[in-house]
């Protein structure tokens, strides 16, 4: 599914490496969450949570 996680990350000055690190998942599962692989809704949470930002603002363009 298409996202917005690459550029809301990107604006929050965070690698893929600080995003995983801070919500306890892989670089290569932040990538591939970017790219429009699936995750769980905790790890979703988790990652809205860091950014600062709602869920919906992350699949919304």
């Amino acid at each position: 599914m298409k996202n917005q996680l690459a550029k809301i990350r990107k604006e929050a000055k965070l690698t893929q490496e600080e995003l995983a690190a801070a919500v306890g998942i892989t670089r290569n599962y932040v990538s591939k969450i970017e790219n429009g692989g699936v995750c769980s809704l905790k790890v979703l949470s988790a990652i809205a949570k860091k950014l600062n930002v709602k869920i919906d603002d992350i699949f919304l363009a």
